[in-house]
């Protein structure tokens, strides 16, 4: 074997152990975050908090697709806000309905189904129920 070809196989094995290094960290760091944020998320709602950043990702979105100039976000932020806070109160209304509509079901369905399964579906229910608080 030859030096250049003894180089090109050390290069092609150290650009695949790293490669290997990277493709195992990424994953890894993601799903940390991802892991992280959700914590984060619990945690706010156990103190009945929204996520800070719904509003301003609302307004965020209709900036990028209007893209007003500086006189018009004055004047547009307003019915942004006044347009958040409504969506709010009709996501709250909505899902106060549905928790009642589900508490309903339970109750037909609990003559039905065993204890096992009834806890089962009150466990989903309760995971479920925390995530729509979350929105």
């Amino acid at each position: 074997m030859t030096a250049e070809r003894r180089k090109a196989l050390i290069y092609l094995t150290i650009t695949l152990i790293v490669g290997i290094f990277i493709g195992s960290l990424v994953p890894a760091l993601f799903g940390h975050m991802r892991r992280d944020g959700w914590k984060e998320r619990g945690k706010m709602e156990q103190k009945g908090e929204r996520r800070p950043d719904r509003r301003a990702g609302f307004e965020k979105m209709i900036y990028k697709i209007t893209k007003p100039d500086s006189s018009q976000i004055g004047q547009i932020r307003p019915i942004l806000q006044e347009t958040s806070t409504k969506i709010e109160a009709l996501e709250k209304g909505s899902n106060k309905r549905m928790t009642s509509i589900m508490d309903s079901m339970k109750l037909k369905l609990q003559p039905v189904l065993t204890s096992e399964q009834m806890k089962n579906l009150e466990d989903f229910s309760q995971r479920n129920r925390s995530k729509r608080r979350g929105f």
